[in-house]
Formats: C-alpha cells, sequence, structure tokens
C-alpha cells in the first residue's frame, strides 16, 4: 500500500529552514495540475516524541500540532488584494482614484482607511502628501489600502458577492483521500459579501476585518490567477490525476492580474520576492494583528508568463511582508530554479 506523494522533500526541507524558529507555513503547488510541491508548517514535531513536543508547547504556548498550512485561519492582509483587483477587472474598471493622506472613511463614524506610508510618516515626525490617484495597476504595485477601501465600495455588495461565488473561500478543500479518511483544510471565516456593509467590505478589501483565511486558500487564489483563472484541486498523491477544481476568474481577468502582478514584484512592494530570470508575480501583505505584531504574507508564481510554480507564505508576527515573507518565496524560486523545475 505505498503511497507516492507529489511533495518535493528538497523543497519542504529549505521551507522549514527558511522559516527558522518562526511560527508559520509554505504552501507551493504547480498551478498546472495541483501537485502539491510543498506543504509545510512551523513549529513541528518529532513524531516518534511527541510528549515532549507537547510539553514544550505548554510551556512555549507554541501550537506544534497545529497544521498551519491546512488549518491555520489568519487575515491575509493586502495579499487579498487579488481578488478585489479581479473583480474590478471583470466589472471592466481599472482607473483612477483619489487617494489622498487623509485616506478614505468607507462609512459614517468609520476612521479613516489609510496607506501605509501615512502611519510609516507620522513614526518619522514627518508629513506624507498621499498618493494623489491612482490607477488600479499602481495601487497593486503600491498597495494603496486607501484606493481598494474606495474600490470596494464602488463595485458594491453584489459585485464582490458574485465572485466571491466562484471562490471556495468558505469550504473545506481536500488534499489527500485515504482508507482512513480526507485531509482538508479549514474553510475561511468572513462576513458573505451581500450582507456587509460598506465598511466591512472596505475592511475585507484589504485583507482585514472578520476575514481569515489559510495559506492553502490564498495558494489557490494565488494559482488560480496564475492558470488563466482556473483553480486545479490540490492534490498531494502523485497517482491521482488532475481536476479542475472551480473556475475562480475569468481567463481574461487573469492575465491582466498576472501583468499587475509581475509589476508588483518588479517595481513594487514585492522586490524582495524576485529572483533573476523567472520573472516573479505576486503580491506582499502585512496583516494587523489584535493578538500581537502583524502577520507577514507574500503570495506569487513564476514565470509571471508560463507559471510552474505558485506559493503563499505566512509568517507569524513577522512584520512586513516584504522583509519577512518575500525572501522565504525568493529562496524557493531559486531552488525550483537552480534545480530545473523551470526547463521543461
Amino acid at each position: 500500500n505505498d503511497r507516492t506523494l507529489t511533495l518535493d522533500a528538497r523543497w519542504q526541507a529549505e521551507a522549514v529552514r527558511r522559516l527558522g524558529d518562526r511560527a508559520g507555513a509554505v504552501v507551493a503547488l504547480d498551478p498546472r495540475d495541483g501537485a502539491l510541491l510543498v506543504l509545510a508548517s512551523a513549529p513541528g514535531f518529532d513524531p516518534h516524541r511527541v510528549a515532549e513536543s507537547l510539553a514544550r508547547a505548554r510551556e512555549t504556548g507554541e501550537s506544534p500540532l497545529l497544521n498551519r498550512a491546512l488549518h491555520g485561519l489568519y487575515p491575509p492582509g493586502s495579499t487579498f488584494k487579488i481578488v478585489y483587483a479581479a473583480a474590478a477587472i471583470e466589472a471592466l474598471f481599472t482607473g483612477e482614484l483619489a487617494c489622498p493622506a487623509s485616506g478614505f472613511s468607507p462609512a459614517p463614524g468609520m476612521p479613516p482607511i489609510r496607506d501605509h506610508e501615512y502611519a510609516a510618516a507620522q513614526r518619522e515626525g514627518t508629513a506624507w502628501s498621499g498618493h494623489g490617484r491612482l490607477s488600479l495597476a499602481d495601487a497593486l504595485r503600491l498597495s494603496s489600502n486607501v484606493y481598494f477601501a474606495r474600490l470596494a465600495v464602488m463595485l458594491g455588495s453584489e459585485r464582490i458577492g458574485a465572485l466571491f461565488d466562484r471562490l471556495t473561500l468558505d469550504q473545506r478543500v481536500a488534499v489527500f483521500a485515504g482508507s482512513s479518511g480526507t485531509l482538508a483544510s479549514a474553510p475561511g471565516r468572513f462576513v458573505p459579501p451581500r450582507e456587509a456593509g460598506a465598511g466591512e467590505l472596505a475592511q475585507m478589501a484589504i485583507g482585514q476585518g472578520r476575514l481569515l483565511l489559510t495559506p492553502l486558500q490564498m495558494a489557490l487564489v494565488t494559482a488560480a490567477a496564475a492558470n488563466g483563472g482556473l483553480a486545479m484541486q490540490p492534490r498531494l498523491d502523485a497517482a491521482a490525476p488532475p481536476r479542475p477544481l472551480r473556475h475562480y476568474f475569468r481567463r481574461q481577468a487573469a492575465a491582466d492580474l498576472a501583468r499587475m502582478l509581475r509589476e508588483a514584484v518588479r517595481r513594487g512592494t514585492g522586490r524582495p520576492a524576485d529572483v533573476a530570470g523567472l520573472d516573479v508575480a505576486g503580491k506582499t501583505g502585512t496583516a494587523q494583528n489584535p493578538a500581537g505584531a502583524d502577520h507577514a504574507w507574500f503570495v506569487g508564481f513564476a514565470p509571471a508568463d508560463r507559471p510552474r510554480l505558485a506559493l503563499a507564505v505566512v509568517v507569524e508576527h513577522g512584520g512586513s511582508g516584504s522583509q519577512a515573507a518575500a525572501p522565504v518565496a525568493a529562496a524557493l524560486f531559486r531552488m525550483a530554479r537552480d534545480t530545473g523545475w523551470f526547463d521543461e
């Protein structure tokens, strides 16, 4: 009853090594057929010494038995702007919106949503003049919260809800079926867009509010953008035939999104994830966390024009996605390049 897995042991070990002593997860897959290449969760445990791991967990507050890749629920931060950008493209809006330093209040009495440059300037005791008017492509490249908050209110709950209907964010997604049961991800948690007010829609547009997703779910969103809008069923069993999961995005929206995400890495917040000769496309995220320091995210794929590898990285309490998560992604992209993954 031997089973051959799709995981690449070298990449899995590299992902764990790059996470180091930080809690987090890495999910990597082939967007063309859903084969999972990395499914890493940290901290882990020695299956021969489970009692020791549990004893250490009680002392440190760690959760080594939690598979963060499949069951860790996190606010996705700015990586979720990918979904709202797709909604805008499908609504034929890629134009400019005002992004002043004063921010944007999506609902009466709600504090304004501001860009990260505003807070950075405040910490340094300086003033920031704002982005002015930005297009969708520039807003994604610069990760403007103000733009996407405005965009959410402009698109409205029906358009955003229609796109959510195509996603599998509220469902368990199976990755392996065996004789003892099925291994699947946890469902995401969020307010359904059609039931959300303007403030909640705007918060979700920047990956905050009551939106919680797993690293696997964000990897699937990213892989769908890489694969012409089609998400493939993720699988760990190498013998399982590839099969479609669902069309997340329309083909043209996915193509436009891929170009924008390439620019976000080439000239935007995702520059630390770029790798020579690969044309990496992707998006960083820095997710506010009420329980402590921000979570760091990066999602991306390569090469941008013929994707062969898509991934999601989250580092708990890692702070900036550019500084903590993007370098982990870059290391995996480099390893894939150096082992000939992109040569086929």
